[in-house]
C-alpha cells in the first residue's frame, strides 16, 4: 500500500498504526474527496468521548 498524499486535509495523527488503519478504510470504502469532506464537515465527536470509546 502506498502512503496517501493529504493535500486538502490535515492529518491529525502521527501514530503510524492509526495512519495505516485510516488508509485501509479509505482504500476499502473507496471514498472520494467530496464524500470524505462531507463527512468531516458534517460530523465531529462530541466533547467527552475519546478514541477508546470507539475502539480506536
Amino acid at each position: 500500500m502506498c502512503e496517501m498524499i493529504w493535500r486538502r486535509f490535515e492529518l491529525t495523527t502521527q501514530n503510524e498504526q492509526e495512519k495505516k488503519e485510516l488508509e485501509r478504510i479509505l482504500d476499502e470504502k473507496n471514498l472520494s474527496r467530496k464524500e470524505l469532506a462531507a463527512i468531516l464537515f458534517g460530523l465531529r465527536v462530541q466533547p467527552g468521548f475519546s478514541r477508546k470509546d470507539f475502539g480506536i
